[in-house]
Order: C-alpha cells, then structure tokens, then sequence
C-alpha cells in the first residue's frame, strides 16, 4: 500500500477499472454489478449490440460482391 493511503479508500490515480458484463444473464446484471462495485470497480459495461443475428441478409456497404474486405 502507498505511504499515505488508507485501507479501503478510492484514491483516484489516473488509470481505472471496469468490468464487461455483455453476456451476464439479465437476472444477473443486478447482483453482479452490485459484486463489481463492491470489490472496487469503477463501471461497467455492456455491449451495444444486444441482438446477433445468425444470418444477415444485406451486403457489406460500398462493396461489389457484398463481402467486407
């Protein structure tokens, strides 16, 4: 522990903590973010992208053949 420090605060330093929680079951997000600020985290995230579809449909933009590079 740094000279001066005391057990248990959150001294900010610059660098942070956070904790991805994209695929945490929806009953779970509660419990686990409660976890994660409990053991020190600074945030959570999750992804933007809640849906993933197994098939798309349309074409990769700006492309002749539909495809990403």
């Amino acid at each position: 522990m740094r000279s001066g420090a005391i057990a248990g605060s959150r001294e900010r330093h610059g660098l942070q903590f956070w904790q991805a929680l994209t695929f945490t079951e929806p009953d779970q997000l509660l419990p686990v973010v409660q976890i994660c600020e409990d053991v020190g985290f600074d945030g959570v995230i999750i992804g933007d992208h809640l849906l993933h579809f197994e098939q798309v449909r349309s074409g990769y933009p700006d492309s002749t053949n539909g495809q990403p590079p």
